[in-house]
């Protein structure tokens, strides 16, 4: 399973405030689980916000899933007892392991994404579209975090198509 996300580093918390990015969404994470050493901890993700608007509509979309995920809360890193439920979280014996929406480098995650989705790739468009490629074209898949779902969007022509990674991966 592809997890382009890097493990939530305590430093962030003070980083996230300086830049007024004081909310936080939390999130079960299940590409979390892929990760060395995190396969036997509840894996969460952390998406920053600089609007309180806009986490709230982040947070409502996790309440309205079907399956109701018991780790979407809304964090407010300028209350302290906040901050140290995120400090205890992110002990290494806490049970949980932490991931933040974002990556290290554009470039090798590019790299890593085309090398890993190529055959996902190619056999959805096989099966789920009408799409006619020549075997010289080359497609770039380019991935995008939605409400901390990733998707990926595959570009051929003038035609788009924006598929969960969850679902690209089954082909």
């Amino acid at each position: 399973m592809f997890n382009p996300f890097l493990q939530f580093d305590p430093r962030l918390i003070q980083r996230f405030r300086e830049a007024n990015r004081r909310w936080l969404i939390s999130q079960s994470y299940d590409r979390g689980n892929s990760v060395i050493g995190a396969q036997d901890k509840t894996a969460l993700l952390f998406s920053d916000y600089q609007d309180k608007g806009l986490a709230i509509v982040h947070l409502d979309a996790l309440k309205a899933k079907k399956l109701k995920d018991r780790f979407a809360v809304l964090i407010d890193l300028e209350f302290e007892q906040h901050r140290d439920r995120i400090k205890a979280i992110l002990q290494p014996d806490s049970g949980y392991s932490v991931f933040t929406s974002y990556t290290s480098d554009n470039k090798l995650l590019q790299k890593q994404l085309d090398n890993y989705l190529a055959k996902h790739v190619e056999r959805y468009i096989k099966e789920a579209t009408s799409w006619r490629i020549s075997r010289d074209s080359r497609l770039r898949p380019t991935l995008q975090v939605i409400f901390g779902e990733l998707f990926v969007t595959i570009k051929f022509g003038r035609e788009q198509r924006q598929v969960r990674l969850s679902d690209i991966e089954k082909y």
